[in-house]
């Protein structure tokens, strides 16, 4: 799950689609921009690399996970994304020798490899407890050369690079068994090395001595893919952007991470490493900035305590107020898809609230206790180390309400109070021919915000009330909520003068 914090993340150091290699000869691994601009290589510390042959990315977490393929050493190795905290998987009961082809499960907590020359499948927990032997009854595992995980099928995949009659097989994910060989029939297998999975069309694609290959995951329907002439001699694990019809390929005799169509008609290159080592490049992986599949949503809750529950006495108008508490949803975000290697899911989420268009300045949590009327929405942002995206709430609005209690008058006085209900703070104005406010209370009855404004008459309406004993007034009050446009209501009020 995708971190939460507070306000909206700082740019990351990455600002564009990525994929990731490791370099067997540069004992290193390196990153580039997909559209081109060249790359870097990743700054790990902590830890060594060392003939890394297969990756994989927790996109969530953060980190990026590789095969330590030194004879010294054999190991399963992570770090974060930008090199930090780099350390050693504990794989204990799952061996790890000679290892190639890494792949992940988040959900499970798993990874998975396989030894060149092994006959198992084996996993460790990304919690570090430890590992052991999947279950591959009913498949055939022989010199192992890649694999890849395909949830939505329950299955696992791995190629066997010399075994020509199950050169590509499988079992089921959750630990059951379930093996078996994929029918290539159609297809172009030649020491196949390394799997990937394209969702959309549910093909299995591997990579040839000089080529690649494919098939249906039900099985059947093979082909190769057209590569335009591009090296592959050979290529060394793949990764797939199926929703731009994209396969990659490590090159290790040109040194290139190179890219074709899925369909044969393109694009057809190679990714620009400027800056970044390749050097024997295999295993790619890519890392995509979050796809949002869902805006984020807003409830907004009467705020505990503000329902008005007073005794009203005659002519009090109380009114609940205008507050509210709003909470946003994170929205939802794209999954990863683990079988094709292309990561994506957020590594941290956050939030920005925004009145009548402008952010509020520190309202950068999932709630957020509204006081003032206006139009509110939420912006999340989601963002992993390739980038960050955005998504908005649709807005909320919140209005504000008064009421005009009747009047209660003083005959000895010739004047009135007029009661006022507010639902929150802001100013009252009294106005209208030859009314004249004379004072203005506010005060807490209960949970409502009660206004007295004392009516007292002018000019010729004070000359009527001294000769007629009585004058008619039309009175407009006027009440401006905080940061709110203007509300107004009228009343007609007649005065009277006691007798002398």
């Amino acid at each position: 799950m995708a971190a939460v914090v507070m306000g909206l993340a700082a740019g990351p150091a990455v600002a564009a689609d990525q994929v990731y290699w490791g370099n067997e000869g540069g004992k290193n691994i390196s990153h580039a921009n997909v559209a081109g601009g060249g790359g870097d290589d990743i700054p790990i510390t902590g830890v060594s690399v060392d003939h890394p042959q297969g990756l994989a990315i927790d996109s969530a977490a953060g980190k990026i996970y590789w095969v330590n393929r030194d004879v010294a050493d054999y190991s399963i190795r992570y770090a974060n994304l930008d090199g930090s905290a780099g350390s050693i998987l504990d794989t204990t009961g799952a061996p790890v020798d000679d290892p190639l082809g890494l792949a992940i499960d988040p959900a499970l907590g798993r990874l998975y490899w396989v030894n060149f020359g092994g006959n198992s499948v084996y996993y460790a927990n990304l919690d570090g407890s430890g590992g052991g032997e999947l279950d591959t009854s009913g498949a055939v595992v022989e010199t192992p050369v890649g694999l890849a995980v395909y949830p939505a099928q329950n299955r696992i995949y791995w190629a066997n690079f010399e075994d020509s009659s199950n050169p590509v097989a499988f079992a089921n994910l959750d630990g059951t068994g379930g093996g078996g060989s994929l029918d290539l029939t159609g297809a172009e297998v030649d020491m196949p090395e390394g799997i990937a999975i394209d969702p959309l069309s549910n093909r299995v694609y591997w990579a040839n001595r000089e080529s690649i290959g494919f098939a249906s995951a039900n099985g059947g329907d093979g082909g190769k893919v057209d590569t335009d002439g591009l090296p592959t001699e050979p290529p060394e694990g793949l990764a797939i952007d199926p929703f731009r019809n994209t396969i990659y390929w490590g090159e290790r005799e040109s040194d290139i991470i190179g890219f074709a169509g899925l369909d044969g008609v393109g694009p057809f290159g190679f990714v620009e490493t400027t800056g970044a080592t390749a050097d024997d490049p295999g295993y790619p992986v890519l890392l995509q900035d979050p796809r949002n599949t869902g805006a984020p949503t807003i409830s907004a809750s009467p705020v505990p305590g503000d329902a008005v529950r007073v005794r009203r006495p005659l002519g009090t108008p109380a009114i609940a107020r205008h507050r509210r508490m709003l909470s946003c949803t994170q929205g939802s975000w794209a999954p990863d898809l683990l079988e094709s290697f292309l990561y994506r899911a957020p590594h941290t989420i956050s939030f920005q609230w925004l009145r009548n268009g402008n952010p509020i300045s520190d309202a950068t949590t999932s709630s957020y206790l509204a006081t003032e009327v206006g139009t509110y929405l939420c912006r999340v942002a989601a963002a992993n180390a390739a980038g960050s995206t955005s998504s908005e709430s649709a807005p909320v609005g919140i209005s504000a309400a008064f009421k005009l209690g009747e009047p209660r008058f003083n005959h000895r006085k010739g004047t009135a109070s007029l009661l006022v209900g507010v639902s929150g703070a802001g100013t009252l104005a009294l106005s209208g021919k030859g009314v004249k406010l004379r004072k203005v209370t506010v005060k807490e009855r209960g949970n409502a915000l009660i206004s007295t404004l004392v009516v007292k008459p002018k000019g010729r309406a004070k000359e009527r009330l001294q000769s007629e004993r009585k004058s008619k007034l039309n009175v407009r009050v006027t009440y401006t909520p905080a940061g709110g446009s203007p509300l107004r209501r009228s009343k007609r009020i007649t005065l009277r003068l006691a007798g002398r």
